[in-house]
């Protein structure tokens, strides 16, 4: 699986979440960051994902995020 698949994967299953790259990054172990930058710009540009300044929701930092465009209907 290739890192940008891991990611999208992540954020499928996370679906409603909003994640920082650093987060990200420590949490698939992809390294470095600016890897996961590229992915989650490469994602957000296919319109299944947002990219936006709000809070992660791992360290609740408020940064720049990505997270699923649509929320999971349970």
């Amino acid at each position: 699986m290739t890192a940008i698949d891991e990611i999208e994967a992540f954020l499928i299953r996370r679906a409603g979440e909003s994640v920082c790259d650093n987060c990200l990054s420590a949490l698939l172990g992809i390294h470095p960051r600016q890897q996961v930058n590229q992915k989650t710009n490469m994602l957000a540009q296919n319109g299944r994902f947002e990219r936006r300044k709000g809070e992660c929701q791992h360290c609740k930092s408020c940064k720049l995020v990505i997270g699923t465009r649509f929320r999971r209907v349970a």
